[in-house]
């Protein structure tokens, strides 16, 4: 058998290297305690889905998972912050759906959306809830939709916003009776409110809408980082204790491989640069 020599003999150690150089860096990942950065304030549920991802991961490999809360201009500064990261999986990022809604919203982002981030997972999927004062004389969304049509311009709406701690600090209220829930937006019914319909099951057969959760890490992180990570990320969400832990706070454990969530991110980038467009929204 003839051994290679020359450029041929170069080029066979040098892809021997990059073999090497990547299998090294998922073996050894991660290196030293890991920073999570919510670009939110502490208390909501992007932060609560963090904390549970963080005492899974440092459970799962072996390493500290913690979590700096770097809040302000909507998400931005923290979003930035992994964007500009190193590209070792030292840095990552938890955000929610409100990170492809930035383009249409803003003139400018100190980063691109689809070429600065490398998405690693799903985490979870939370509907939004449609609830009413309980005084009010509804009891479904047929009975809302008529009252407002009756009294246009009378009932006052009001919302927490994505990324807020909605979901946190509305269950109470509902277990209690002080507020009456008429549907939940998702696909449907959520475990948490079983006897609760979905806006289709409520006749608006087109109105489906969910916030997801989602992991994600500097552009160009080498694969074999993203892979383990999304793995170890699939198994802290397979607990029991994690998936009770999200569902408490109105949110349901999903995971996915890279690929399907740059899918994700790609579809829901367009439709709701769209949807902000023909809303007549102007850019900040």
């Amino acid at each position: 058998m003839s051994l290679p020599s020359g450029p041929s003999l170069l080029l066979a150690v040098v892809m021997t290297g990059f073999v090497s150089a990547a299998a090294l860096s998922e073996t050894q990942y991660p290196a030293g305690p890991v920073k999570i950065v919510v670009p939110f304030a502490p208390g909501g549920t992007t932060d609560v889905i963090a904390r549970i991802l963080a005492q899974g991961l440092s459970e799962e490999l072996g390493q500290q998972f913690y979590i700096e809360n770097r809040g302000g201009a909507g998400g931005m500064l923290g979003a930035d912050l992994v964007a500009k990261a190193s590209r070792d999986g030292q840095t990552m990022l938890v955000y929610h759906i409100g990170l492809v809604y930035g383009p249409g919203l803003y003139k400018q982002l100190p980063y691109d959306v689809e070429k600065d981030f490398t998405p690693v997972t799903l985490l979870g999927l939370a509907p939004s809830i449609h609830i009413v004062n309980r005084d009010l004389p509804v009891h479904s969304v047929a009975d809302f939709i008529a009252l407002a049509k009756a009294k246009p311009g009378e009932l006052n709406y009001g919302s927490a916003g994505v990324g807020s701690s909605a979901h946190l600090g509305v269950m109470p209220h509902i277990q209690s009776g002080s507020v009456r829930t008429l549907a939940v937006t998702g696909e449907h019914r959520m475990a948490e409110l079983p006897d609760v319909p979905t806006m289709r099951e409520a006749g608006l057969k087109d109105y489906v809408y969910t916030t997801w959760y989602a992991l994600w890490l500097p552009a160009r992180t080498p694969v074999p980082i993203v892979t383990r990570l999304n793995g170890a990320a699939a198994k802290v969400l397979e607990i029991p204790a994690s998936k009770a832990a999200l569902a408490k706070a109105g949110v349901e454990a999903t995971s996915t491989s890279p690929e399907r969530m740059t899918e994700i991110v790609h579809s829901d980038l367009g439709k709701w640069t769209k949807i902000i467009r023909e809303a007549n929204i102007t850019p900040q």
